[in-house]
């Protein structure tokens, strides 16, 4: 961005002391406006130009104010009362200075809302999430927060990357089938009556196995219950809104379904008994 030169006029400023003199020519009283405090304590971590924002703290004392090294300096190489942040009064109603715009983020709702987030998180398998306010603090904010406030502000900037750790499920059940139909293949007209328990003994153990197994994803995604395995995944990604992942409010409505089973006894049948 380019110094912010006056076109109009620009021999008519000039300063003295803690004021501005304007004059419009030298047999006319000039007039004379205090030169205004800028915002103190400007943090150069914004990376859009022309523009401050207000980072509103719970204590308003403590609100910080973002802003672009190259504004900062612009602000200091203009020498004039039109570009800067301060306030020189008014001429005729109209506003000298403060002529730069001021955005306020308010983020004193950010502990309540993660808390909120929790909640469905425990249904999505997360074990734990850093959130961009719990990140290192640079400058008095934390930098997950101002890498958001810029990919906000500034077209192109990247999305900031969002670290959560996730469960390992850790399933039990054994899921295969080959060795127990070898060993309980039946031969001849007749069916081996021990062969045929120890199938359905062998189907009744894993398929118990299976319903454990799926009880405790039910109850992890649905319930949001963490599952007893301690193993977890730490993943770092861009996350992407519904609205590009394809997703509804609805694909998230399920019925919640706990099922349970398991075979009971072995009657007689023709089959069996060879009448």
């Amino acid at each position: 961005m380019a110094k912010k030169e006056l076109i109009q006029n620009p021999q008519r400023y000039s300063k003295e002391g803690d004021q501005w003199i304007i004059s419009a020519s030298p047999d006319i009283e000039p007039l004379r406006l205090p030169v205004g405090e800028e915002i103190p304590n400007l943090k150069p971590l914004l990376q859009a130009d022309g523009i401050i924002v207000r980072v509103k703290t719970i204590d308003p004392v403590s609100d910080v104010y973002l802003i672009s090294p190259q504004t900062l300096q612009d602000i200091g190489d203009s020498n004039h009362p039109h570009y800067t942040s301060a306030d020189s009064g008014k001429v005729l109603g109209a506003q000298m200075g403060k002529s730069i715009p001021i955005v306020s983020v308010d983020v004193t709702a950010l502990d309540r809302i993660a808390e909120a987030q929790n909640i469905g998180n425990l249904k999505a398998g997360v074990k734990e999430v850093e959130y961009l306010y719990e990140t290192e603090i640079v400058e008095g904010l934390p930098s997950g927060l101002v890498e958001q406030i810029n990919w906000t502000l500034l077209n192109g900037f990247p999305k900031p990357s969002d670290t959560f750790q996730v469960w390992d499920l850790d399933l039990k059940a054994d899921y295969s089938i080959e060795r127990l139909l070898i060993e309980t293949a039946q031969s001849g007209g007749k069916i081996d009556t021990d062969k045929l328990i120890k199938l359905i003994e062998g189907v009744n153990e894993r398929l118990r196995g299976l319903r454990a197994d799926f009880n405790m994803i039910v109850d992890v995604y649905e319930n949001g219950k963490p599952p007893a395995a301690t193993g977890y995944s730490e993943i770092t990604k861009v996350a992407l809104p519904p609205t590009e992942t394809g997703t509804t409010e609805d694909d998230v409505k399920t019925q919640v379904v706990i099922k349970y089973s398991e075979i009971g006894e072995i009657l007689p049948t023709p089959l069996t008994t060879g009448g």
